[in-house]
């Protein structure tokens, strides 16, 4: 345990990142199952046993649970992410599940086979977009590497893993923003083993990367008879509030809870900020930059400690979309400067502990490998 604490630290130490620390564990753990989780995520007791239940079978080269929001009372987007959640597990990747193909085991809660990370882990840890190292989307980028290695991936629905999701527009938006990169940049990957897969796997990738480029082409068109006509585009509005509405009552009805029918506002939020940063997520593709947390070292009692900084904290954006954002962001600083004066970043100190569980059943022991964050003020040290 203290090799691996120790292997995973020196990568945050050198600001590797998590796949460095995550490949650097995996190396130094032992076990024929690895379960992957997330800093900020809670598992319920039966999340190991039911993963390895559905690993017994050796063609299964991973397995991820369901996911719900641990603070979803917390605010009106916490409540709509949690129904995105719910949505994007039940009938996205079940419907997926049913062909042995989940085409992303998301890193909050997901078991590998070490057999077959083995064989991935070099390709893993190599990935280049433009002769640049990428450094996010690890979750997506794995699945598809054990789906072309001849691997199924599972989905699990009684698993049940509560992780924390943003409280708030600001931090959502840079969360989506990495996420629609690590999308697009995979999605490339997966064209080519889309043939070797069933066709409705094909039908389902085609769909998601085509829906909101004609969501997108529809919302265009309607703002343009708006503002050459001057007549409203009834038919337009009334098209996207009916496919809303049955979206959302299937959706009730599945899960049997009457909340989903809120999920209707989603939608003004998809057409409104998801698409443009869709859009601009195409155009930057190059940009691997996490947006949420920059690691640096600061010093302690017992010398330096690697820490989890602001994303602001010593940023230059570069370019013409960076100094636009620097435009914009500098008029949003002088209309709220009295709020921001009240604004203290948090420091986040990571702790990595590795854990160890027998299953009863197989006799397997899967490496659990959890990094803990715990937030506070910076403290200016002493002179």
């Amino acid at each position: 345990m203290r090799a691996i604490r120790d292997s995973v630290l020196s990568c945050w130490r050198t600001m590797s990142g998590k796949r460095k620390a995550q490949i650097a564990a995996i190396r130094s753990s032992s076990g024929d199952l690895v379960l992957n989780v997330d800093s900020d995520t809670i598992l319920a007791a039966d999340v190991v046993t039911k993963l390895v239940l559905k690993m017994h079978d050796p063609g299964i080269g991973a397995a991820m649970g369901q996911l719900i929001a641990s603070n979803r009372n917390q605010t009106w987007l916490t409540r709509l992410i949690d129904m995105e959640y719910w949505l994007a597990c039940n009938e996205e990747r079940a419907a997926q599940a049913r062909f042995g193909a989940v085409m992303c085991c998301c890193g909050p809660c997901a078991m590998y086979r070490r057999s077959a990370l083995a064989l991935l882990l070099d390709q893993y840890e190599a990935q280049f977009f433009r002769g640049k190292p990428s450094d996010f989307g690890e979750d997506r980028h794995l699945t598809i590497l054990m789906l072309k290695a001849g691997f199924r991936t599972e989905y699990v629905p009684d698993a049940i893993a509560a992780t924390v999701v943003p409280h708030s527009l600001r931090p959502y938006l840079r969360q989506q923003l990495r996420w629609a990169r690590s999308t697009f940049r995979d999605t490339f990957l997966a064209w080519r083993l889309l043939p070797e897969l069933d066709g409705y796997l094909t039908l389902d990738v085609i769909g998601q990367n085509l829906g909101p480029l004609l969501l997108a082409i529809s919302s265009l068109a309607a703002l343009a008879q708006l503002l050459i006509d001057g007549s409203i585009p009834w038919w337009t509005g009334l098209t996207i509030a009916a496919m809303t509405t049955v979206r959302c009552c299937v959706a009730a009805l599945r899960a049997r809870e009457l909340r989903f029918i809120g999920f209707s506002l989603h939608t003004p939020i998809n057409i409104c900020l998801l698409l443009p940063l869709k859009a601009y997520a195409l155009c930057t593709l190059s940009n691997s930059d996490w947006l949420s947390r920059k690691v640096t070292d600061m010093p302690t009692e017992e010398g330096k400690q690697p820490v989890i900084l602001h994303p602001n904290a010593g940023r230059s954006p570069a370019g013409v979309g960076g100094r636009l954002l620097l435009f914009v962001r500098r008029r949003y600083r002088s209309l709220h400067r009295a709020w921001r004066r009240r604004r203290v970043f948090p420091v986040a100190i990571v702790r990595l502990s590795t854990n160890k569980w027998s299953a009863n059943d197989s006799g397997r022991k899967p490496s659990v490998i959890r990094a803990r964050v715990g937030c506070r003020r910076p403290v200016a040290p002493r002179h």
